[in-house]
């Protein structure tokens, strides 16, 4: 072998060696980092820490590992170091954990009562990368505990506007409009919600709200006599309120005496949405193109029925159980067509 090439092996031989300590190395942080992740999922955060510490201790510049630290001294509610950590992953602008460092120290001061700092935190972030839903959720949240409604219905509208099935969107959307008074609007939103979240407490909970409004300013002072109140609102929906309630004052009715609760919700809300269809016209805007176009193609789609009771699987009632055994081709073309719609706003 003459020199050149023995030269050129050597070489070559080094920058494998180095090659492969590198993948050695990243190897390990990599398991490491897996570990402390299988550790905070399981609620040992402080053993979840000592996987990171020696992570860190490898590369100390590694986002992953930071991001993870800080999110287990979260769950430990160190605050501070929770920040430091986060500090670390802001660094590096292009990291993959940028978006969500941003949303946990957001977070750290909205619970540690910074809640104007976390609304610079989440600002900061949409300046600086790509927006995602979450930001502007986290964002919305925060103005909500503000009580800066108005500042809250702006950015969960941004929210949907990226993501229309994120669920909690629509809820907080929901509980917006009650403190801002817009009733139709809050039925709206709690709508869209139940389609994607009617399970579990928080799906009970919202039904229970959604049926409060329906049947909100409607009373019975006598046989004959029903009573409508109408709230402050002064909004474009002031017109659909008055409805929402005259539909209501009609399951007093004779002809409805017979009829299951379920069996009237689901009238009421097809009747609902094509009168908020018919009084859309040429209105436009969030509310008009985003809620009351979707709720008027579900009705024109024949699937509305189908909605209405899946939604109210939240309400605990054997007739709506029978119903959803009964209809399963109902609720599986109700499925097929929501797949199929798209969102305009």
């Amino acid at each position: 072998m003459n020199y050149k090439v023995k030269r050129i092996y050597l070489i070559c031989l080094t920058c494998l060696l180095s090659i492969g300590a590198f993948a050695q190395t990243t190897n390990n942080i990599d398991t490491l980092i897996n570990q402390g992740i299988k550790l905070h999922d399981a609620g040992n955060y402080t053993e979840a820490i000592n996987k990171y510490e020696a992570a860190l201790k490898i590369n100390n510049n590694s986002t992953l590992a930071n991001y993870e630290m800080a999110f287990s001294y979260y769950q430990l509610k160190d605050y501070e170091k929770t920040f430091a950590y986060c500090n670390k992953v802001f660094a590096y602008p292009e990291a993959n954990e940028i978006i969500d460092a941003y949303i946990l120290s957001g977070n750290a001061l909205d619970i540690t009562g910074k809640a104007e700092k976390a609304v610079e935190t989440y600002k900061t972030a949409i300046k600086t990368v790509k927006p995602t839903y979450l930001l502007y959720f986290n964002l919305a949240v925060t103005y909500f505990g503000m009580e800066q409604y108005d500042n809250a219905e702006t950015e969960i509208i941004n929210a949907l506007r990226l993501n229309s099935e994120h669920a909690a969107s629509h809820l907080v959307l929901a509980k917006t409009m009650i403190q801002k008074g817009n009733r139709v609007k809050a039925v709206l939103a709690l709508y869209n919600f139940l389609l994607l979240g009617a399970s579990g407490e928080r799906g009970t909970e919202a039904y229970k709200k959604l049926d409060e409004l329906l049947k909100q300013g409607v009373t019975k002072s006598s046989e004959k006599t029903i009573n409508i109140t109408l709230g402050n609102s002064k909004d474009e929906f002031l017109t659909a309120e008055f409805m929402l309630s005259m539909i209501q004052a009609t399951n007093t009715s004779e002809a409805n005496k017979l009829k299951t609760d379920a069996q009237l919700f689901a009238e009421n809300t097809k009747l609902i949405f094509s009168t908020l269809a018919e009084l859309k016209k040429e209105r436009k805007g969030f509310w008009w193109n985003f809620y009351v176009d979707f709720y008027d193609q579900l009705v024109k789609s024949n699937n509305v029925e189908a909605f209405a009771y899946y939604i109210s699987l939240a309400k605990d009632d054997a007739s709506v159980r029978e119903w959803i055994k009964r209809n399963e081709e109902s609720l599986k073309a109700m499925e097929q067509w929501y797949e199929k719609t798209e969102r305009r706003f």
